[in-house]
């Protein structure tokens, strides 16, 4: 599957991308976060690790319906650990940011660096866990 997400923790959440992105599986990762969100607690927030190092495409006429994603808008939303960006996806995350106010994303270059951030005691930001 192109998509998938698991929870890691109560506090993060891995996104895994990869190959071709489709319509379908937009909405497909839609459903599967409208389903892990409405579990969250209204006062706590959560991280995300978007794993993109194995994606080969994700048109931009996708660019859309990314826009609708809810962890591109939910105030739950601590920060996004982008894993593996090209430059072009690179720049449609921060395009994303811009266009939806928000700037809670991270570039790293391993997951194992995205996981490092959200580590214990090493939260990038003290609004981590809770509003």
């Amino acid at each position: 599957m192109p998509v998938e997400i698991q929870p890691v923790d109560r506090a993060v959440l891995y996104c895994r991308f990869s190959g071709t992105i489709t319509d379908d599986d937009l909405i497909t990762l839609t459903r599967q976060e409208e389903t892990f969100f409405s579990a969250l607690p209204p006062d706590e927030a959560i991280d995300v690790i978007a794993d993109v190092s194995t994606i080969d495409l994700l048109p931009a006429r996708l660019f859309p319906q990314l826009i609708r994603l809810q962890n591109l808008y939910d105030s739950r939303l601590a920060h996004v650990a982008i894993v593996g960006a090209t430059p072009y996806l690179r720049a449609m995350a921060t395009s994303l940011g811009i266009m939806t106010s928000q700037q809670k994303y991270l570039f790293c270059d391993t997951l194992a660096d995205a996981q490092k951030l959200f580590r214990a005691g090493q939260e990038p930001n003290p609004r981590h866990h809770r509003r």
